[in-house]
């Protein structure tokens, strides 16, 4: 599936079967579809679509970590809205180079790896 822009681009489906062009939505508005086949082989047959469109949005914040050293140390966090969406992981608010991933690890934790870690999720219409 193609990104989509700006929420208010968007097309707005009519009951008539057009399309109003660049109908306004909220930030962070999640658009749920469903289209249908009639006629042929799969007469009558539905599905659903549903994509998130505005800045993003997190849906499920990084767990608290309490690490030993020498173990693998896990981040991870879920965002939905317009993509692509670019994730930038800190540690205690300094950015981790090369830390640009929806998960973050440190594979053998040391004592130098403890401190306050954070992600800032953003795409094209912001944080």
């Amino acid at each position: 599936m193609a990104p989509i822009g700006p929420a208010s681009a968007l097309a707005h489906a009519s009951p008539e079967g057009g399309s109003k062009p660049g109908f306004p939505l909220p930030i962070a508005t999640t658009i749920r579809a469903r289209g249908f086949c009639t006629g042929g082989e799969y007469n009558a047959s539905s599905s659903i679509v549903e994509i998130s469109a505005g800045t993003p949005v997190i849906t499920s914040q990084p767990a608290n970590v309490e690490n030993f050293t020498n173990r693998v140390m896990a981040l991870t966090v879920v965002a939905a809205g317009s993509s692509p969406i670019a994730y930038q992981w800190f540690k205690n608010n300094v950015p981790i180079p090369g830390a640009t991933n929806s998960a973050f690890a440190v594979q053998n934790s040391t004592w130098d790896d403890a401190g306050s870690y954070r992600v800032v999720v953003s795409n094209g219409l912001g944080q």
